[in-house]
């Protein structure tokens, strides 16, 4: 909302507010909260260093465009969180993911029942139904993995937590979601895979490879049953992508029996083609695990980073972590080198190694504290000793050179 040509009539306002800000530099509008002014100053969260701070009355006059934040508090409401037509709305996202469920089961039955009616006019075409529902199961799988490793992912979450009792976050974070320590997102994935690679790779299936693919495929309908009761007595929610990997794998074995494949004796199958599949699966299984790993790390390490920045910026944070760390209460006395104002009210002692690259780069920090404040003491304390082998004695030894000069 503008509020008028007179900008400085923002100071009517008793409580915080949200206002707008132009940044000449990026030239970006930006938002800012105003906590408070008086006495000439303006006490607020600059959105442009992310830290609280004041400033004059004149600089933000500067930065301000004019336009505040405000929220309506006298539509009538039923709840506090629900918007006008919020009923309608929801109603509308259930209807779009039940035509997604819908879908997601009715493109494999169709496949199915496209594929018997071909049969039975004379044609196979098991091979290529199977890679289609194969590629469907990894596709899945391969979302599970991505929703464990991202469980705030927006679209993911739109399917995984459609209602009350549908939580795909607390099947996959149960005990029951790992086997042998692995997630059973990555045994899914791991198994589609390898059987699609071989379905692919290998140069003709022949009755021999889709016969023992089909008691493989018989000995895996263990998980559905598995899996449904775990998910009905145990963690009481359902999960509807794990769901869809059950409907996938019993499909398999629906196709199978209409086709006749467990009608052979299990004398007359040969088992030896099972080692394709198994090398297939390991193969697959290999490097899935190594991939879900890499990026779940990467996750936790983009995760641990913006923390840190958050901790860094704050000083509440900051100095609440600061003063549960253990302090060094040995004499350092003149020890390394001192920069700076020696007499400053400020002493931070800095232990570095000269061989450290993140050492380093904190010097260019460090320059910058040093010149911002005048009352700080810096004093840098070396990692090294006094063994003439230790590579490091030389170039510290040059250090203290450079400073005596």
């Amino acid at each position: 909302m503008q509020i008028d040509e007179n900008k400085k009539n923002i100071k009517e306002l008793h409580d915080l507010c949200v206002v707008q800000i132009y940044n000449k530099y990026t030239k970006n509008h930006l938002f800012a909260i105003v906590y408070k002014i008086e006495h000439e100053k303006v006490f607020w969260y600059n959105p442009m260093s992310h830290t609280k701070e004041q400033i004059t009355e004149e600089a933000f006059w500067e930065l301000f465009t004019g336009c505040i934040l405000v929220c309506d508090t006298h539509v009538k409401q039923t709840r506090p969180y629900e918007e006008e037509g919020y009923h309608l709305k929801r109603k509308e996202e259930k209807y779009s993911l039940l035509w997604q469920y819908v879908i997601l089961v009715i493109f494999p039955l169709v496949l199915v029942a496209f594929g018997i009616k071909i049969s039975l006019m004379g044609f196979s075409l098991y091979p290529l139904l199977l890679v289609i529902l194969f590629s469907i199961g990894l596709f899945v799988s391969v979302l599970l993995m991505f929703y464990e490793i991202d469980q705030f992912n927006p679209s993911l979450s739109k399917v995984c937590q459609a209602g009350r009792k549908v939580s795909c976050q607390a099947v996959l974070n149960s005990v029951g979601a790992h086997f042998c320590g692995v997630s059973w997102s990555v045994w899914g994935s791991s198994y589609f895979g390898g059987i699609l690679l071989t379905l692919v790779t290998v140069p003709s299936v022949d009755l021999g490879y889709l016969t023992v693919l089909s008691y493989i495929s018989l000995f895996s309908t263990v998980y559905p049953v598995y899996s449904v009761i775990y998910q009905k007595y145990v963690v009481k929610q359902w999960c509807p992508l794990c769901l869809s990997v059950q409907v996938i794998l019993v499909l398999i074995v629906i196709l199978f029996f209409i086709g006749g494949f467990y009608n052979v004796r299990l004398s007359e199958v040969d088992f030896s083609y099972t080692w394709t599949y198994a090398v297939s699966v390991m193969l697959t299984f290999g490097v899935m695990y190594i991939l879900f790993n890499l990026i779940k790390k990467s996750k936790i390490g983009e995760f641990f980073f913006y923390a840190y920045q958050l901790m860094k910026r704050d000083s509440v944070i900051f100095k609440a972590m600061l003063d549960k760390q253990e302090s060094n209460m040995l004499p350092i006395g003149n020890l390394g080198i001192t920069l700076g104002n020696p007499n400053g009210k400020i002493h931070l002692v800095k232990v570095c190694n000269p061989f450290c690259k993140a050492c380093a780069e904190s010097h260019r920090v460090l320059e910058k504290l040093l010149d911002l404040n005048p009352n700080l003491c810096l004093q840098m304390v070396f990692t090294t000793t006094s063994d003439i082998n230790d590579g490091r004695l030389n170039v510290v030894s040059h250090f203290y050179a450079f400073v005596l000069l």
